[in-house]
């Protein structure tokens, strides 16, 4: 039978490994500092995704009232909240959203 558990944590940095890497969906409402945001990039490994590329998807989420970046690992996207697709097509953070 699958089950869903939500873990709310102030800072990715400080979440313990084992629930960071056992995760497949990560919600970010508002990061804390860029090192949680690589360290979000080094753990889920989402193609096309790099250090710097991530920190201005999140900007571009937190740029908008109520809106967040999901990371999902099961298809290996990003998206703003969970509708709105993020393709990626470099590593300067550009994207085209579907």
């Amino acid at each position: 039978m699958p089950f869903l558990t939500i873990f709310l944590s102030h800072s990715y940095f400080a979440t313990d490994k084992m629930i960071g890497l056992n995760s497949e969906y990560v919600d970010i409402l508002k990061a804390n500092s860029k090192r949680d945001l690589q360290m979000v990039v080094k753990d889920f490994n989402i193609p096309g995704v790099t250090d710097t590329s991530i920190v201005t998807y999140n900007n571009k989420a937190m740029g908008i009232k109520g809106q967040m970046l999901f990371i999902d690992s099961v298809r290996g996207e990003l998206r703003y909240n969970f509708n709105k697709v993020i393709k990626v097509s470099g590593d300067k953070g550009e994207s085209d959203e579907e």
